[in-house]
């Protein structure tokens, strides 16, 4: 007995954290995540109508400077379309950047991160964020599809740009990494695609939707990951972490045997080839094991890859490195380390040191000022909603809570009373009976000591 009772106790442990993790997800999924995704939403129609869009680029120019935005519609569902950001002058396109932004597969817009890639627009590529559907609402593989259909549509479009020098580039941050590198592979690899569509067959999906796999299907020049999520180990674990990614994943993949990630493809050996890859990540990143992972995977599999490890950099510090302008920032020496390696890698060219962030004048410190004094109230107005919505339903929580402690102790005096109020009349018939007085009051008398008695207890 006593060596099975460390098991049954972990056992038992085990139930109650399994609980716990399925309360906490549950709430996240049902209160937390529509908060998130409002207040997100509030955030990328402030980055769409530029009040709150950063003074300088981390090209040191002002963003969007030298550029034109338009928006396109590439399908009929719910968030199929993209953000468009182009050369003001044709024949300064060089190539096509096709941007899948992160958010855990569960949230965010491509607008959110779009001004940090700006100044690859005034070095002669088209950027294009896509949206796609999202999780849980829009599980593997339909975001894939959406993507896909995405490509076809700009492929088409920007035809001349993706035969340009430059040709056709996939770029995506966190989850828009894993996904960047895992449609590079369904479009290099047949036996990847055909993975796919065998995926949308089994999930269901309409032909109007497994048709965005077939035909002919552009050729990837490059593609690049920064801080992917690309690893279901991501998921082992007991930690916080741990837990909030098995969710995720759950959420975007919930059959859990889909080969839905890039290395799932790799340890498939499905993967025979594949475009130039760069693999970016931040050092106090927690995601950069898996990273260094996945690059000696491809390693091993003789595939071309690049890693490279940004120092004293977190998850997304690219996005947040420039939302402060008339500051140097924690961040943006390492912003542009990326930048200078992202633009000689996808140009195939020497690196080359960007511009420095130039203060001309007082009046253009005063405007990088108001537009920084614009960002904050942009965050604080997100982080206020988000936190003060959970805070409100927490204490909204905590006052139903005692609501229904309330009425559960008011229903166990209730029923208390009730079995007394029964006790008495039951003696007192009973006394009655006998047709005694003498018996009724002792009988009174006794139950009288016996209440005492229970309320001392």
């Amino acid at each position: 007995m006593s060596e099975l009772a460390p098991s049954m106790a972990s056992q038992g442990h085990g139930f109650v954290r399994k609980g716990l993790n399925s309360v906490v997800e549950k709430f996240f999924k049902h209160v937390e995540l529509p908060l998130i995704r409002r207040g997100l939403d509030f955030a990328s129609l402030g980055a769409t109508s530029g009040f709150a869009v950063p003074f300088f680029s981390v090209d040191g120019e002002e963003t969007w400077a030298r550029t034109k935005i338009s928006y396109v519609q590439y399908g009929t569902g719910p968030r199929m379309w993209a953000q468009v950001i182009e050369p003001m002058q044709e024949e300064d396109v060089q190539g096509v950047v096709v941007f899948t932004h992160g958010g855990g597969f569960v949230a965010t817009d491509a607008p959110v991160y779009m001004h940090s890639l700006d100044h690859l627009v005034r070095r002669g590529f088209v950027v294009v964020g896509v949206e796609f559907p999202l999780a849980p609402d829009a599980p593997f593989p339909i975001c894939e599809f959406a993507i896909l259909q995405a490509i076809q549509l700009i492929s088409k479009t920007w035809s001349a740009a993706c035969s340009g020098p430059y040709g056709l580039v996939l770029l995506g941050e966190s989850a828009g990494g894993s996904l960047a590198l895992t449609l590079a592979a369904r479009l290099t690899n047949p036996a990847c695609l055909e993975e796919l569509k065998q995926a949308g067959k089994r999930a269901g999906l309409p032909a109007s939707t497994l048709e965005a796999a077939n035909g002919p299907l552009p050729s990837v020049t490059s593609v690049v990951s920064l801080s992917g999520m690309l690893s279901r180990r991501l998921c082992v674990g007991a930690d916080a972490m741990s837990t909030a990614f098995r969710a995720l994943f759950r959420w975007y993949e919930p059959t859990g045997q889909e080969l839905a990630t890039f290395e799932d493809l790799l340890e498939k050996g499905l993967v025979k080839k594949m475009p130039r890859t760069m693999l970016g990540c931040g050092s106090d990143d927690f995601l950069v094991q898996h990273s260094v992972r996945t690059a000696k995977l491809m390693q091993q599999q003789a595939l071309p890859v690049q890693l490279e490890i940004y120092k004293n950099c977190s998850h997304g510090f690219t996005s947040f490195a420039t939302i402060i302008s008339s500051t140097s920032g924690l961040w943006l020496p390492q912003a542009k380390q990326f930048a200078v390696d992202f633009l000689a890698f996808a140009t195939d060219s020497p690196k080359m040191a960007l511009k420095t962030r130039p203060f001309c004048s007082w009046s253009q410190r005063l405007r990088c000022l108001i537009r920084d004094v614009r960002c904050v109230i942009l965050l604080s107005s997100v982080a206020s909603f988000i936190t003060v919505g959970n805070s409100s339903l927490f204490l909204m929580l905590v006052y139903l809570a005692r609501k229904l402690l309330a009425r559960m102790q008011l229903s166990l005096t209730t029923g208390t009373n009730s079995s007394l109020q029964h006790k008495v009349r039951r003696w007192v018939a009973d006394s009655l009976a006998v047709g005694s007085a003498p018996s009724i009051v002792s009988r009174l008398a006794l139950f009288g000591a016996s209440m005492g008695k229970t309320g001392s207890h």
